[in-house]
């Protein structure tokens, strides 16, 4: 009520503003999505704006509604000692609000105790129970003509990942072996279904499970926990009311003389960015192990730093001396031309001094670098027959003027000395 008297407010006033009385547009997220949509089946807000846009919730989720609201509320009045008659509301309205948050009401998992209810008035129905198999053609059309064949536009999304935040720090990390996800997958199941639970369980199951691997990692088994929980409390609801409302599934409903005629358009979108922050950890750490341990987290943090500083901005530097990001860049009669040879090396020394035996591959790299096509001279090898040999050290250096047939400008001289 007090939402459909705060859109009578903006009609009265919205023109004192600069406004327009017929171009009002109303958005909610997550809960204030599931608002918002009520509004669009409310008899009561009809014509109190134009547009709506519903960002990762809808009346359809389960959660969107309040059904237990009663016996919810007579706990809450035990709990902080209020009668419960009439004047529960004034005794409650005495109680601190550190009091009332403090009660536990025991609300089960991915529902909610207080909030929209159906009064019959601001809202007429259940949203969900035009699909039950029991009601007549009629009172569906009455119920989903409001529901779908409605005059507002509506832009309705998700964003990549939707479900609800009930991972632990390191179960993100790391990832949650199976006993977790059943536990977890169990209580969905039992509080937003009645029936066929084992069938719908298994089911999921089956559907969410990549069997192209041959063992599933922790980290796969959170990430098809999370599309589990993210489809069937966001996605999946939204998705249906954006079919509903574009009118999709209204093939097998009758129209009537009175039913509102679908006129307003419907846009969809995918929020599909991810922060700065999450890319870097994800292209930066070894997902092959179980677990990281310090030094490796180390290591991708000094790759992180080293990139981001030295390496790509460099990189960058030498791609544009070199032309190869010129194709996008129109010539013009005064440009310099590209005539200057550019040289690419990495310097990959390592102090700590290494047994021969270990490096086998780097001494293959020695023979990969010197090219029968490049002429230079400086190109060594060292002998690795004698075990005493060991590799101290790494020296790189440009030779100039030395060009391939594969087309290469980079070469490392490996130097092999003796140590003893």
């Amino acid at each position: 009520m007090d939402q459909v008297a705060a859109l009578h407010w903006i009609q009265e006033n919205i023109g004192e503003f600069g406004g327009q009385s017929d171009n009002v547009t109303i958005i909610g997220y997550g809960y204030g999505a599931a608002c918002a949509h009520l509004l669009m089946i409310s008899p009561m807000a009809k014509g109190l704006f134009s547009r709506v846009i519903l960002m990762s919730g809808s009346a359809l989720s389960p959660w969107a509604i309040a059904r237990d609201t009663d016996i919810y509320a007579k706990t809450l009045a035990q709990t902080l000692n209020c009668p419960i008659h009439e004047s529960i509301v004034d005794c409650l309205r005495k109680r601190k609000i550190d009091d009332i948050l403090r009660v536990d009401l025991k609300i089960p998992d991915h529902l909610t105790a207080f909030g929209p209810i159906i009064d019959s008035i601001v809202v007429p129905s259940d949203p969900r129970r035009y699909q039950s198999p029991g009601a007549t053609t009629t009172n569906k059309l009455n119920k989903v003509h409001l529901h779908v064949g409605t005059q507002y536009d509506l832009l309705f999304g998700v964003n990549r990942l939707e479900s609800p935040c009930i991972f632990a720090a390191n179960e993100e990390r790391l990832g949650i072996d199976y006993p977790r996800r059943d536990r977890i997958l169990r209580t969905l199941i039992r509080n937003l279904f009645d029936f066929h639970q084992q069938s719908i369980f298994l089911t999921l199951i089956n559907e969410y499970t990549d069997w192209s691997r041959a063992v599933e990692q922790p980290i796969n088994i959170l990430e098809s926990m999370a599309d589990i929980l993210s489809d069937s409390l966001v996605v999946s609801p939204l998705i249906q009311t954006g079919d509903l409302h574009s009118g999709q599934q209204q093939s097998s409903i009758a129209p009537t003389p009175d039913a509102t005629p679908i006129t307003g358009k419907t846009f969809f979108y995918i929020f599909m960015h991810q922060s700065i922050f999450l890319t870097l950890i994800n292209e930066y750490t070894d997902w092959s192990r179980a677990v990281e341990q310090p030094i490796n987290i180390l290591e991708s943090m000094a790759d992180i730093l080293s990139d981001s500083l030295v390496v790509s901005p460099l990189i960058q530097t030498g791609d544009l001396h070199s032309g190869q990001q010129q194709s996008s860049i129109a010539p013009t009669p005064d440009a310099t031309p590209i005539t200057g040879k550019t040289f690419f090396y990495i310097f990959m020394h390592q102090k700590n001094v290494l047994p021969v035996i270990g490096v086998a591959s780097g001494v293959g790299a020695i023979d990969d670098c010197c090219w029968p096509e490049c002429k230079s001279p400086v190109c060594m090898r060292g002998d690795t027959t004698n075990e005493s040999l060991s590799i101290s050290a790494i020296d790189s250096r440009i030779l100039m003027g030395c060009s391939t047939a594969r087309d290469q400008s980079v070469y490392s001289l490996i130097s092999v000395r003796n140590i003893d």
